[in-house]
């Protein structure tokens, strides 16, 4: 067991479904690292924020909001703060404030197995689009899945009710991977970092997300980019199918991102890096 301080993280929160979601994210993060850690009452710090406790004193806080400049009124009370989605242009000149990755996966073994089975060769042309449409992007995903059926028919697939395994190993026989953002149109969501990881081609707006060493997502080399209203989205589709091989550089190079900045190593030492940083700026948030 890896020798750090002791943990404490919410036994509970306020909403069952996020504290499933993001809690858990960085619950199997540990347990996977064989990491040793407690749970105590609920210390969650908002709806979309929690605390982790670290030896005596020590107070980060993981902020999953969706919203970039959903701050804690408090928020230069923690040692460290972590963002979930983090953007240069508002949150650069925060040296306490620092990007996390979004949430990607739980079962640590599950990915490290399934890894070593999924290829992406771009050696068919099936487009894929398996979001369901929802919240702020129904409008958005509506349109591209209508767009890419007009086009491409029984070769796009937008049905989102594969299993978890099935979903990732579609990335074995497609062309390319369409992601339409969700609450905001310029995020970085799971389901897209998931593809990332796999080393899959994708197809997205510019994303503004920064991760964990603050890498950044850069279109041309870790993904392509589509114009905001996807009114070049066709076009690029058909530029992956012209240009096969630069789809697979692509795909190994979001890969590569993956690994160096978000595989759970990387994450908890990016943690303890970010918290040994000893020039704190106040920022006017």
């Amino acid at each position: 067991m890896i020798s750090v301080p002791k943990i404490v993280l919410p036994a509970q929160g306020p909403k069952p479904l996020y504290y499933a979601t993001f809690v858990m994210y960085i619950r199997r993060m540990l347990d996977y690292l064989n990491i040793a850690y407690s749970l105590s009452g609920e210390i969650a710090s908002g709806v979309s924020k929690f605390e982790m406790a670290v030896g005596s004193g020590v107070r980060f806080l993981f902020d999953f909001s969706d919203h970039y400049f959903d701050f804690l009124p408090n928020w230069a009370e923690f040692d460290a703060y972590y963002k979930f989605h983090y953007v240069e242009s508002a949150h650069g000149d925060c040296e306490r404030v620092f990007p996390f990755a979004p949430v990607s996966f739980y079962d640590w073994i599950q990915y490290y197995r399934i890894k070593k089975e999924i290829n992406y060769t771009c050696n068919a042309n099936i487009v894929l689009n398996m979001q369901r449409p929802g919240g702020g992007a129904i409008e958005r995903r509506t349109h591209v899945q209508s767009m890419l059926t007009r086009k491409y028919g029984a070769l796009a697939v937008t049905n989102a009710n594969s299993s978890q395994v099935e979903y990732w190993k579609k990335i074995n026989n497609c062309l390319v991977h369409v992601f339409v953002p969700g609450a905001c149109n310029n995020m970085l969501d799971r389901g897209h970092l998931q593809y990332l990881a796999f080393g899959c081609c994708t197809i997205a707006p510019k994303i503004i997300d920064m991760l964990p060493y603050y890498e950044k997502l850069v279109p041309g080399t870790h993904y392509v980019e589509c114009r905001p209203d996807y009114s070049d989205l066709i076009d690029k589709i058909e530029w992956v199918r012209s240009n096969r091989e630069c789809a697979i550089e692509i795909g190994k190079n979001a890969k590569a991102l993956f690994e160096r900045s978000c595989e759970p190593d990387k994450l908890w030492n990016w943690v303890l890096l970010c918290h040994s940083k000893k020039e704190i700026k106040q920022c006017g948030h």
